[in-house]
C-alpha cells in the first residue's frame, strides 16, 4: 500500500540464513517504513467505488461493488440476468454480493427488521398511526402514543402531544392547551393566554362568515356599471374586488371617464431593480465537487433554476450567457435568445409554463412559479442551457433558488443555494468553514468555495489566512472560479462578487451541503436559526474571524437556558444538537457568520443538507419562497403508500405572532398559526406538498398588527423522509427576507436639459404598512449598485411637449447626473394630472 525509496548495500552472502535475514529486512522496510506515504491514485474500476474510511487507496481491495455487482478478479460484473435479480420492499441491497436472491442478500431500511422472507413493520396491520408534534421510538409497532416521544415543549395529554400554549406563555393553573390550527379564510384570536382548542376560537376574515366548521363567502356582491370582478379573487363582497373597464377610473363605489388622463401622461417602462446571475456551472460542479463526493457520478447534470414572482406585473429578462449578454435589456433592439417575460408581448419572449398563445398570456401573475430545468450535457453543451452564468434581471423583487444533481447516483447526492442579487454582494469573503474542521460525520472533508463575477476583467484572489496567495483567476461576467479551502481563507476582488461554499464527505457517495456567503461586512453579531431537529440533529457551525478569542451565547427557543461556545481567533466549531421544535437563538461581541447543517448523526448521509443562517437585523415579517419542491420532481409518494413531503419549510418569529399563508400568493390567505417566539415550525402544502410560490406574513394581532420579522428556510424534514428515499431532495436553502415595501429613486431629464429626482414607494406587504415594521427587517430604498450600470444610456420617458395627450413618449440620452443613477434606482412611472407644461 506505501512506497518508500530503500537503499540496501549488498554483500557477498555466504550463508542463507544471511540471505532470508536480508530480504525479511527489506520486506519490512517497505511495508513499515516510517518515511512511507500513501500515493492514493487508484481509481476504482466500473461497478465499483471506495470503500469508506480507508486511510490508503491504492489497489482494487479498496474497493467494493455497487449493489447488483461482484468481484471477479479487477473489476465488478453483474449476474443479475440469471435469477440473481430478485428485491424486497424496504429493504437494500447489500454491496458486493454476487447474487441477490434472498433476504440475507439485503438489509433493512430503517424502522423495518428480518422477519422470515421479509422486512416488516407491522404498519400494514394497523401499527402505522402518525401523531402531530411528535417523534417515533425504536419500535416494531406504532399504535398508541406510548411508541412516540412529544417534541421539546409539548407533552403527552390524552393520545395526542399537547403544546403549553400557542403564543408561548403559561396558560391559567398550567392548564395545557392543545395547539388547533385554524382554517382557510380565518385567524386564531388568542389573548391573556386563553387556549386555542377549538373553531370557536377563530375569527373568519372580513367578507366571511362562519358555517358549520369553516368560514364561506356568501359571494352576493355584483360590480357596478363599467366594471367587471378582478379574476383570481376568492370572494366578491365589496367594489374593492372589482377594476374599471379600460378608460375608466374609481370613484366612490362607482367607475368614472377617465377625462383627466387626455391631458398628459406618463409612460411606464419597467426598468430592472434587481440583477442574478445563476452561480455554480455545471462542468465544475460535476469534476470538482460530485465526482469529488461520489466516485459513481455520471451522465448529464439536472439544472434547476427556480423563479417566484411576489407582485402582478413584474416583467423578468432572461439573458443567456452562451452568445454574450446585452449592453442593456431595455433596449429596442436585443438578442433573439434573450427572454423577456411578463411585458405582454409573446413575440418576445413568454415565461415557460405559460399558455403563450396571446399577449395576455404574457402578464407575470403573484404567486407565479416559473421553473427551468434542463438535463446538462457538460462534456457536449449543445444550444442555450438554462444553466450556470445566466444573468437575470427583474422590475420588482423575485426570489430565485440555484439547484443540481448528477444523472448518477440521482438526487441523493444533491444541492441548492439561494440566489442573492447583486446588491448583497462583495469585494471581501471569509471561508468560515474548511476542510480543517473535523466533524464525527467528515461534513467537511471536502470544501470548495466557488466566486462568480457579473463585470468584465474582475479578478479573485485567494489567500490562506496567513495572507500567502495560494490562486489569483481573472473572470468575464458570469463566470465563475473556485478552489478547495480551509478555515480562514479568503476570496477578495476588484469588482463585487457572489460566492458560494459546497461541503461533502469525500467517497461517501451521498453527503454534501451547499451555503451561499455573505461578504464579511455584512456578517452580524445576532442570528436566528429556525430549523431545529432530533432526528436529523440539526446544529449550527459558527466562525470566528477575529484575531482574538471570544466567547458565543445561543440559546434554544425563547426559555432555553444559555449555552456558550469559546471560539479562538479563526475558528469555527458546532453546537450541541438544536432540538425539535426550538430555534437557535445567537448572539455573540463581535460580527460573526452562522451556517445550519441537519444530519449530523452516524454517517450523515441520509438526511444531508444545510443553509447559511441569515442575521437577526435582516429578517422581515414576510417572506417569497423559491424552490419549495416537497419531493424529487414535485411527485412525492412515501413508504406507506401515501403522498408525504419530504421537504417542508421552516419559520421561527422573534416575537409571539399569528403567521398566515398563502400557498398559492393569490392574495388571499389560506391557513394560519400561532406561532411563539423562537419556536421552530415547519409549514406544508398538503394539497400538492410543493411551498414554491409560498407568501408567509407574520404579525403580532390580525388583521391590524404590527409586522413580525421571522427567520424561514426550506428543506428536508428527517421525521418524514428515509434511507435510499428516491423521492428525497438531501438539499435545503434559506428563505430569504421578503421587503414590505420597496423605494425607487428616479431621474428625470427634462426637454430644456435640467434634471428632476423622484421618489416613488410601493407598498408589497400583506396588510404590513410600510411604517407597521418594529425593527429594521427590510432596505428601504436600494444602494446604488455599481456592478452592472447601463453602458449607454438609461431610457427615460417623458410627454411630448405641448401636452396634447397623445401619449406619445420620447427617450433621451441621460444627462451626467442621471447616467450616475443605477438601474436599481432610476424609473418612470404612470401620473395623473390637469397641467398641460412639460414635465
Amino acid at each position: 500500500r506505501y512506497r518508500t525509496t530503500v537503499e540496501i548495500s549488498f554483500a557477498l552472502v555466504t550463508s542463507e540464513n544471511m540471505m532470508k535475514f536480508y530480504l525479511a529486512t527489506v520486506a519490512t522496510l517497505l511495508v513499515t517504513g516510517a518515511a512511507a506515504t500513501c500515493m492514493n491514485d487508484f481509481m476504482c474500476p466500473a461497478n465499483s467505488e471506495r470503500i469508506p474510511n480507508r486511510s490508503c487507496y491504492n489497489d482494487f481491495d479498496d474497493c467494493e461493488c455497487i449493489p447488483g455487482y461482484y468481484k471477479s478478479g479487477n473489476s465488478c460484473v453483474t449476474n443479475l440476468s440469471s435469477g440473481c435479480d430478485k428485491s424486497y420492499e424496504f429493504a437494500t441491497r447489500m454491496n458486493s454480493r454476487s447474487c441477490y436472491d434472498t433476504i440475507e442478500d439485503f438489509d433493512c431500511v430503517p424502522g423495518y427488521y428480518k422477519s422470515g422472507d421479509a422486512c416488516v413493520t407491522n404498519l400494514s396491520s394497523g401499527c402505522n398511526i402518525f401523531i402531530d408534534y411528535a417523534i417515533r421510538k425504536s419500535a416494531n409497532c406504532y399504535d398508541t402514543i406510548d411508541d412516540y416521544d412529544c417534541w421539546p415543549g409539548f407533552k403527552k395529554q390524552g393520545t395526542d402531544c399537547v403544546f403549553n400554549n400557542p403564543m408561548g406563555t403559561t396558560p391559567p393553573e398550567n392548564e395545557v392547551c392543545g395547539l388547533f390550527q385554524c382554517p382557510p379564510n380565518s385567524f386564531p384570536e388568542v389573548n391573556d393566554g386563553e387556549c386555542l382548542a377549538s373553531f370557536d376560537d377563530c375569527t373568519c376574515l372580513p367578507h366571511y362568515s362562519k358555517d358549520g366548521n369553516f368560514c364561506k363567502c356568501a359571494n352576493t356582491y355584483i360590480c357596478p356599471e363599467n366594471s367587471k370582478p378582478i379574476p383570481g379573487r376568492k370572494c366578491y363582497d365589496d367594489f374593492d374586488d372589482c377594476e374599471c373597464d379600460s378608460g375608466y377610473l374609481k370613484s366612490g363605489e362607482g367607475c368614472v371617464v377617465g377625462e383627466l388622463q387626455a391631458e398628459t401622461q406618463w409612460t411606464n417602462i419597467p426598468l430592472p431593480v434587481q440583477t442574478f446571475y445563476v452561480p455554480l456551472p455545471e462542468k465544475q460542479i460535476k469534476y470538482d465537487t460530485f465526482k469529488t463526493i461520489s466516485g459513481v457520478t455520471n451522465g448529464w447534470i439536472r439544472s434547476t433554476i427556480s423563479l417566484s414572482v411576489g407582485v402582478s406585473g413584474t416583467v423578468i429578462w432572461y439573458d443567456h450567457m452562451e452568445d454574450g449578454f446585452e449592453i442593456d435589456v431595455t433596449a429596442a433592439t436585443i438578442s433573439a435568445t434573450t427572454q423577456i417575460w411578463g411585458d405582454g408581448n409573446i413575440a418576445n419572449g413568454c415565461a415557460p409554463g405559460s399558455p403563450c398563445n396571446t399577449n395576455e398570456d404574457d402578464i407575470l401573475k403573484s404567486g407565479q412559479v416559473i421553473i427551468l430545468e434542463s438535463d446538462v450535457d457538460v462534456e457536449h453543451p449543445t444550444g442555450h442551457d438554462w444553466d450556470g452564468g445566466d444573468c437575470i434581471k427583474a422590475s420588482w423583487p423575485i426570489a430565485v433558488t440555484r439547484g443540481e444533481y448528477p444523472q448518477q447516483p440521482g438526487s441523493l447526492l444533491a444541492g441548492a443555494v439561494e440566489v442573492l442579487d447583486t446588491k448583497k454582494w462583495g469585494t471581501y469573503f471569509e471561508a468560515p468553514v474548511g476542510q480543517d474542521l473535523i466533524t464525527d460525520e467528515s461534513a467537511f472533508e471536502y470544501v470548495g468555495m466557488y466566486a462568480m463575477a457579473g463585470q468584465p476583467a474582475t479578478t479573485v484572489t485567494i489567500k490562506d489566512k496567513n495572507g500567502s496567495t495560494l490562486q489569483t483567476c481573472t473572470l468575464d461576467k458570469g463566470e465563475s472560479c473556485n478552489r478547495r479551502v480551509k478555515i480562514g481563507d479568503s476570496m477578495t476582488s476588484n469588482k463585487p462578487i457572489q460566492v458560494d461554499i459546497l461541503a461533502g464527505d469525500v467517497d461517501s457517495r451521498y453527503e454534501m451541503r451547499w451555503y451561499s456567503v455573505l461578504p464579511v461586512d455584512k456578517w452580524s453579531k445576532t442570528y436566528l436559526s429556525p430549523v431545529g431537529d432530533d432526528v436529523g440533529e440539526s446544529r449550527c457551525v459558527i466562525y470566528n474571524p477575529t484575531d482574538s478569542t471570544i466567547t458565543v451565547t445561543y440559546k434554544e427557543g425563547a426559555s432555553g437556558p444559555d449555552q456558550q461556545l469559546v471560539l479562538n481567533s479563526k475558528e469555527a466549531k458546532q453546537t450541541e444538537v438544536i432540538n425539535k421544535g426550538s430555534a437557535a437563538y445567537i448572539t455573540s461581541p463581535v460580527n460573526v457568520i452562522v451556517f445550519s447543517m441537519t444530519d449530523t448523526v452516524n454517517t450523515g448521509m441520509i438526511f444531508d443538507w444545510g443553509f447559511p443562517v441569515q442575521p437577526l437585523e435582516s429578517l422581515s415579517p414576510q417572506v417569497l419562497v423559491g424552490w419549495g419542491y416537497g419531493c424529487t420532481d414535485n411527485s412525492c409518494t412515501s413508504h406507506t403508500g401515501e403522498d408525504q413531503a419530504r421537504s417542508v419549510v421552516w419559520i421561527a418569529p422573534t416575537e409571539d405572532a399569528i403567521c398566515q399563508v398563502d400557498f398559492d400568493n393569490d392574495g388571499e390567505m389560506d391557513v394560519s398559526y400561532s406561532i411563539g417566539k423562537f419556536v421552530s415550525f415547519h409549514i406544508v402544502d398538503e394539497t400538492d406538498q410543493d411551498m414554491s410560490g409560498a407568501m408567509i406574513v407574520c404579525k403580532d394581532s390580525y388583521p391590524d398588527g404590527n409586522g413580525v420579522p421571522f427567520a424561514a428556510a426550506w428543506g428536508q424534514d428527517p421525521t418524514r423522509s428515509f434511507s435510499n428515499d428516491d423521492d428525497a431532495l438531501d438539499m435545503g436553502t434559506t428563505v430569504m427576507p421578503y421587503d414590505s415595501c420597496y423605494t425607487q429613486d428616479f431621474v428625470v431629464t427634462n426637454e430644456d436639459g435640467t434634471t428632476e429626482t423622484f421618489t416613488r414607494t410601493q407598498n408589497l406587504g400583506f396588510g404590513i404598512g410600510c411604517g407597521d415594521i418594529e425593527s429594521g427587517g427590510f432596505e428601504d430604498t436600494p444602494p446604488v449598485e455599481t456592478s452592472d450600470p447601463p453602458e449607454e444610456f438609461i431610457p427615460v420617458s417623458i410627454p411630448k411637449a405641448g401636452g396634447e395627450g397623445d401619449g406619445t413618449t420620447t427617450t433621451t440620452p441621460a444627462t451626467a447626473t442621471a447616467a450616475t443613477a443605477p438601474e436599481t434606482t432610476t424609473t418612470t412611472t404612470t401620473t395623473t394630472t390637469t397641467t398641460t407644461t412639460p414635465a
